[in-house]
C-alpha cells in the first residue's frame, strides 16, 4: 500500500496503525510532518504521554505546551524525571557531607 493509500484509510485506523509503528516519541513527531492528515493523526499519539525533566528547557516547553490548546488536549500521561542539581562550581564539603548523611539516612527506612 502506497502512502496515497494510507491517507485514504479512517482516520481512527490511521491512528490505531501510528501507535503500534511507531517506535519512539520521536518518530511520531517526525510524522507529524509528512502532512496534514499524517499531522492531525500522530498528534495525539505524539503527546499522549508526556515526559519533563527538571530542567529549565524542558520547562519552558512544557509551559508552552500548555499553552497549546490543540496539543495539550492529547496529553495523558505526565511523567517527571528529575535531574541531579548541576552547578559550575563544586559545592562546598559541608553541603556535600549533609547530602551524603541524607542518602544514608533515608537508605536505612
Amino acid at each position: 500500500m502506497s502512502l496515497a493509500g494510507m491517507v485514504d484509510l479512517p482516520l481512527e485506523l490511521l491512528i490505531e496503525i501510528t501507535s503500534f509503528v511507531a517506535v519512539s516519541t520521536q518518530d511520531v513527531r517526525q510524522l507529524r510532518c509528512v502532512d496534514k492528515t499524517f499531522h492531525r493523526v500522530a498528534t495525539p499519539v505524539a503527546f499522549k504521554t508526556t515526559i519533563i525533566h527538571t530542567t529549565d528547557k524542558s520547562t519552558r516547553g512544557f509551559l508552552n505546551l500548555l499553552n497549546s490548546s490543540n496539543i495539550v488536549n492529547h496529553v495523558r500521561d505526565i511523567t517527571l524525571v528529575e535531574e541531579p542539581f548541576l552547578t559550575e562550581q563544586p559545592l562546598p564539603p559541608e553541603t556535600e557531607t549533609m547530602r551524603m548523611l541524607n542518602m544514608s539516612e533515608s537508605s536505612i527506612v
